[in-house]
């Protein structure tokens, strides 16, 4: 099959724009509201430190300023839970489709595989791809759903290391070069070992 031959996460990626792109829609909402969870913390000091220092600042003030922020922080917090919890059944919905087209070809195969172990090895394998909820398929998945987040927190974060010190941010990119590529190597050879 044609679809076969690419990688698995654009299959993953295919599936859900097969099956369910509002998951595409809800990730993207999510990661807005990720974003901007952060910021309320990193402007309410600055706010506060401003009104403190105008002309006329009062309990009062200082109150209802503090309020204001912490019921925006606890709505954004409530709303990116809300997203999370809302996705993530959608990715297991996904991940039982999987699991019932496993189970169909399992039940529809020719009668010679039943007596081939190499056979009921890769479906073991498949089969531990989904199921569960925090592995293979499902797994992937909810990574995925929180990847944009990471991605662009990671970018903002290299851009003002980088308006810093260049070599600061050189450095770190060549430790995380170095750790993925050390960490790859070993799950390869972790895997080409696994029999023994």
């Amino acid at each position: 099959m044609k679809g076969n031959n690419k990688r698995p996460i654009i299959r993953l990626l295919d599936n859900i724009r097969i099956n369910d792109k509002r998951a595409f829609f809800i990730c993207g909402i999510y990661t807005l509201v990720s974003l901007t969870v952060p910021l309320i913390s990193i402007a309410l000091p600055k706010v506060l430190i401003g009104y403190l220092t105008g002309p006329s600042p009062n309990l009062w003030g200082i109150i209802w300023i503090s309020a204001g922020f912490f019921a925006a922080g606890a709505i954004l917090n409530f709303f990116e839970q809300f997203l999370m919890h809302f996705g993530y059944p959608r990715f297991t919905a996904l991940r039982l489709d999987y699991l019932k087209d496993q189970m169909a070809k399992l039940l529809n195969m020719d009668y010679k595989y039943m007596e081939s172990s190499a056979f009921f090895e890769k479906w073991d394998m498949a089969f531990n791809s989904t199921n569960s909820n925090d592995n293979g398929v499902e797994g992937i998945y909810h990574k995925l759903f929180e990847l944009p987040n990471l991605i662009i927190i990671v970018l903002i974060l290299s851009v003002f290391i980088g308006l810093k010190s260049p070599l600061i941010l050189l450095a770190i990119a060549i430790n995380i070069a170095a750790t993925s590529l050390i960490a790859v190597a070993v799950n390869k050879y972790e895997y080409k070992k696994k029999e023994q």
